[in-house]
């Protein structure tokens, strides 16, 4: 009989697996080399624009970076034929009026939009079409007072609400009652976006592409008006995220004749940082080149106004230069202007000019060039009263029961059904070889680069220790071109010298502090002459859970997953890359059996225990546990990659990546995020390309860090179970 190795005698082992150093995050020396990569890209851009000398070479220049913009975005194709719009209300006011519109943007996602035009409509008239900030919705005040000043002035105007904003919210936080205990109301809406966008990246669309879709479609509203003129069309971006949209839907709606995106396109030179906000640091966007300022200047030669909330340093502005020279090499410097608040974002009021979306001083600002390039009357600022937001309600009742709205989260999983279904179908005639190549070309298509490294080990330590049986411990570093690897190898000292099986676990926390029950299971093995590697793989350890160094939106993790999406890579990828360098170093030693290797993919964060079924407001107390699944992520993939792996053991990972499309809610790390993966599969369909090795699961969690029960996993995994 095998004798387990009692708790107290691993006491070193769990010692040996401790950090060197604690003080830095996991993630610190990761975001270094993630930001190093961007500011490499962002200068090597830097050098191909300084050779743009003539039209044709801007040309030549902004062509390939405008389409691989496009291509990112995911299906922003309007519906063909006119947009059907449902009115469901009318305010007459003094020299305006506001008409509550809703129209279909692509199937069941339906916008609703107030609608601010002159008491007596006139033929061939303005029209401004505004995309509200992260802050506030279409009801908010300042955005009132535009739509009924310009109105007045003789435009139409047009403002929706974005996707996950205001009336088009999923999630049901709108008050203060919503929740037990006090959470920020106002922020719900723009916070959730970091859900939305996971979402529909999982099915290869995006946030961005759905706001600029939903844009182009207020285009076709416009156009479709007898009091509108198709070729006086304005775009303008609210701060704070509104900039970003109206950038981008002007880059690629050539209909838009003026774009006004304040805060996009600036100061930065190049592509700037990875954030959980996705819709300014766009994946691939520094791979491929279309950084923000590449998209404000595209919209040459039509017109566009450099927009700031807060004050503006031109002499010290690197993006200024540059966008003057496009415009002169198109032979119109008149069509670029510039407009720009005071002080900082730091500073209170009123000396620094804060405002939710388009502030009366920026209004005052922006009036002169509508009147000049338009012939837009200028309109008297500050004098509108402004409605109460339930008079501007759009989808009420009697429209929703005429068009068939759903959730984005919902619209997202029929999506990934029905891609699903046809992978699978089209997956049937093949081979057992054939299918796992066919799922590695898919998945690398979509992570990125995961292939090994050649590394070079070095030997940090080595030590003997004595329980009811003598181990040795090395600990590795490997080195590549790409990084480094750590590794922790325990081989038991009476199996030196011969080539034994070896256990590798991968665990999200990393492993230095081992609970009990690991403790105990890896000295069963031990014990049955069994060696155990511990791979870390980049960025992997113990972080707290809630704060910017953990796995949840603000933190360094996500920064560094969404900076690796910008440069053409997933972080997930990167991890792979490392596990199966480490993997490959294990199978040259002479100790160790290549043939006979098994991957543990474990998870040291319990499940969520607090009852509240996932559902909660954004950093509202209590703070739920975030799942930790990279570990049995890792397992499973690498194991699809690597044909000499023999057995697999997965605990407390994902029980499917669709889980992430029930419900407004998401307690998943970002960079267990695969995009575009379920255009073709889940991870039920990894495990099934394993048979016939052994595959154990267990404690598999939803993506609200839930324990799914066996009946619904059975379900989950009808593929797996019939594969084996």
């Amino acid at each position: 009989m095998r004798r387990a190795v009692p708790s107290w005698a691993m006491k070193p082992l769990a010692e040996a697996l401790a950090r060197v150093d604690r003080r830095r995050d996991p993630f610190a020396p990761v975001l270094d080399d993630v930001d190093h990569r961007l500011i490499e890209t962002s200068s090597r851009e830097t050098e191909t624009w300084r050779r743009v000398e003539t039209l044709q070479d801007w040309q030549t220049y902004i062509k390939p970076r405008i389409e691989a913009l496009r291509a990112s975005l995911g299906d922003i194709s309007r519906p063909t034929g006119p947009a059907e719009v449902h009115r469901s209300g009318r305010i007459d006011g003094d020299g305006f009026v506001i008409e509550n519109l809703a129209f279909e943007s692509r199937s069941h996602t339906i916008v609703g939009a107030n609608l601010y035009r002159p008491t007596e409509p006139s033929a061939a008239s303005p029209a401004i079409l505004i995309c509200h900030s992260h802050h506030n919705p279409k009801a908010q005040v300042e955005l009132q007072e535009a739509g009924i000043e310009w109105a007045r002035a003789g435009c139409v105007v047009l403002v929706p609400d974005l996707p996950g904003h205001g009336e088009r919210r999923d999630h049901p936080f709108s008050s203060s009652r919503d929740w037990h205990s006090p959470f920020r109301v106002d922020r719900q809406d723009y916070w959730f976006r970091y859900v939305l966008g996971i979402q529909l990246r999982l099915v290869g669309h995006s946030l961005m592409g759905w706001m600029v879709r939903d844009a182009m479609r207020c285009v076709d509203v416009l156009r479709m008006r007898e009091d509108v003129d198709p070729e006086k069309i304005v775009i303008l971006g609210s701060v704070a995220g509104g900039g970003d949209v109206a950038a981008v839907t002007a880059a690629l709606d050539r209909r838009i004749r003026a774009a006004v995106p304040f805060g996009f396109g600036g100061a930065q030179r190049g592509s700037g940082n990875g954030s959980w906000e996705g819709t300014r640091n766009l994946p691939l966007s520094a791979r491929d080149g279309f950084f923000p300022w590449v998209i404000a200047a595209s919209i040459a030669p039509r017109h566009l106004i450099y927009a700031h909330e807060f004050g503006w340093e031109e002499n010290s502005d690197p993006v200024w230069p540059r966008l003057r020279r496009v415009y002169e090499l198109h032979g119109v410097p008149d069509r670029l202007a510039e407009i720009h608040g005071r002080g900082t974002v730091s500073g209170p009021a009123p000396h620094n000019t804060h405002c939710n979306n388009v502030g009366s001083l920026h209004r005052r600002q922006l009036a002169p060039w509508l009147e000049r390039w338009f012939g837009v009357a200028i309109p008297k600022i500050g004098e509108s009263v402004p409605m109460n937001p339930t008079e501007l309600t759009c989808l009420g009742h009697d429209v929703r029961g005429k068009l068939d709205g759903r959730p984005v989260y919902r619209i997202a999983g029929e999506v990934a059904d029905n891609g699903i279904a046809r992978a699978r179908q089209a997956r049937v005639a093949l081979s057992s070889a054939e299918l796992r190549a066919q799922l590695r070309h898919e998945l690398s298509s979509r992570l990125g680069d995961v292939e090994p490294r050649s590394s070079s080990a070095s030997r940090l330590r080595k030590r003997r220790w004595k329980g009811p049986g003598e181990v040795v411990v090395e600990e590795l570093i490997l080195a590549s071109a790409s990084g480094t690897v750590g590794l922790r190898l325990f081989v038991p000292a009476a199996h030196v010298g011969n080539a034994c099986p070896v256990v590798v676990g991968i665990r999200q926390e990393g492993f230095d502090r081992l609970d009990r029950g690991r403790r105990d299971w890896i000295g069963h093995l031990m014990a049955g002459g069994i060696a155990v590697c511990l791979i870390a793989t980049r960025g992997m350890g113990r972080v707290r859970q809630y704060d910017e160094t953990g796995y949840g939106r603000v933190s360094l993790a996500t920064r560094v997953s969404t900076s690796e999406w910008m440069l053409g890579r997933t972080l997930l990828a990167a991890k792979l890359s490392d596990l199966r360098t480490g993997l490959r170093y294990l199978a040259t030693r002479g100790d160790l059996d290549a043939a006979r290797i098994a991957v543990w993919g474990d998870s040291g964060t319990p499940a969520d225990p607090t009852g509240e079924d996932g559902n909660r407001p954004m950093n509202a107390e209590p703070s739920p546990m975030i799942a930790s699944p990279m570990g049995a992520l890792l397992a499973l993939l690498v194991s699809l990659y690597e044909e000499n792996i023999r057995a697999v053991y997965v605990r407390g990972g994902l029980s499917s990546l669709t889980s992430v499309l029930e419900s407004p809610f998401c307690l998943v790390p970002h960079e267990a995020i695969i995009p575009g993966m379920l255009e073709f599969g889940d991870l039920s369909d990894v495990a099934a390309a394993l048979a016939s090795r052994p595959l154990r699961m267990e404690a598999l969690v939803d993506a609200r860090n839930r324990i799914v029960d066996l009946s619904a996993l059975k379900e989950i995994y009808r593929p797996t179970i019939a594969a084996y």
